[in-house]
């Protein structure tokens, strides 16, 4: 980090601004289990109702992949929103690189312009 200036740089691009170390972060928190706002929770109730539906067949072979993208996809959108659709600020909540962030955009078929229904 570049002390005079406060962002970091990367040869061939322009500076990215850091975050303030006075900026005020708020912590993800947990919510409850079992309540109607914890992840964990309702991809359980998920889950259990998808192998139940089942009934004895095959499960999807790329199941993993196919769960990812559910939760990936609300996820991009919301910090995308959030980041009125700036990328590298986005990708700096996420705490992945900016290209990352664009190939899952891309692999997710999602738009970088943030649209989320109100």
């Amino acid at each position: 980090m570049n002390k005079d200036n406060h962002a970091m740089t990367h040869p061939a691009t322009k500076p990215v601004p850091a975050i303030h170390p006075s900026a005020r972060v708020i912590p993800f928190t947990k919510p409850q289990p079992n309540s109607e706002f914890c992840l964990s929770a309702a991809a359980e109730k998920c889950l259990a109702h998808y192998f139940k539906q089942l009934q004895g067949m095959t499960p999807a072979p790329n199941l993993y992949d196919l769960i990812i993208a559910e939760v990936e996809r609300p996820l991009l959108q919301h910090v995308l929103a959030y980041a009125k659709g700036n990328q590298l600020r986005a990708a700096a909540i996420l705490g992945i690189n900016r290209n990352t962030l664009r190939k899952k955009l891309t692999d997710l078929n999602l738009s970088a312009k943030p649209r989320l229904a109100r």
